[in-house]
């Protein structure tokens, strides 16, 4: 398949924008509800907050939001819906995975306020990989995210296994396009091998609902 040439007045390496989402207010406003409820609740509370990281909710969650396609199929992190507020994390379903997608979904006039997201802290938080991800390169480039035009921030950098003592390439694609009042938000990281193919492999199949 060949490469569409891009404009290069539409690739800018400064500056870089956010795109922010409330994944963590949200785990952590839950877990705070979980910790106030009376004794006869709590237990309410945490079977929702076990549910948040059922592998099958977590994919209908996802799937919910946007149509995907992730080589070697794929498996749910977590899933929460708080208020009109959704947002999902799925991953390639293989050991170790290599492949992880972020996919939000919120009304517009809430965004602008919340916290950019770093995909390697959501994938830290399910445990599927250890250490820290550091990005030494960032720019943007023009694609089409749902039929519309957008501009998706990709990150080059590693990942850096401390326990293993190991690297390896790592990088992260982010983006967010409004509908109305609804914004979405998507964001892939693919490490190891091939990393930018198959983050583009999954940005490609992307279809909103």
């Amino acid at each position: 398949m060949q490469q569409q040439d891009i404009n290069p007045d539409m690739n800018i390496k400064n500056p870089i924008p956010q795109y922010p989402v409330s994944i963590w207010e949200a785990i952590l406003i839950f877990i705070g509800a979980i910790a106030l409820m009376g004794t006869g609740l709590a237990w309410i509370g945490m079977r929702m907050f076990n549910n948040t990281f059922n592998p099958v909710r977590a994919e209908k969650v996802a799937r919910s939001l946007v149509d995907y396609q992730i080589p070697g199929g794929s498996t749910g992190v977590l899933g929460l819906s708080i208020g009109a507020e959704t947002f999902a994390i799925v991953k390639r379903d293989t050991e170790p995975s290599d492949v992880f997608l972020y996919v939000s979904k919120a009304p517009s006039d809430r965004m602008s306020e919340e916290t950019p997201i770093n995909l390697g802290d959501a994938i830290a938080l399910e445990n599927s990989i250890t250490g820290e991800f550091i990005f030494s390169d960032t720019y943007t480039e023009a694609k089409t995210l749902c039929n519309q035009a957008t501009q998706v921030t990709i990150q080059k950098g590693e990942q850096i296994d401390t326990t293993r003592n190991s690297t390896q390439p790592a990088i992260q694609y982010s983006a967010r396009i409004t509908d109305g009042h609804v914004q979405r938000v998507i964001s892939i990281m693919a490490i190891g091998d091939n990393t930018q193919a198959k983050a583009e492999q999954v940005f490609n199949s992307i279809k909103c609902i």
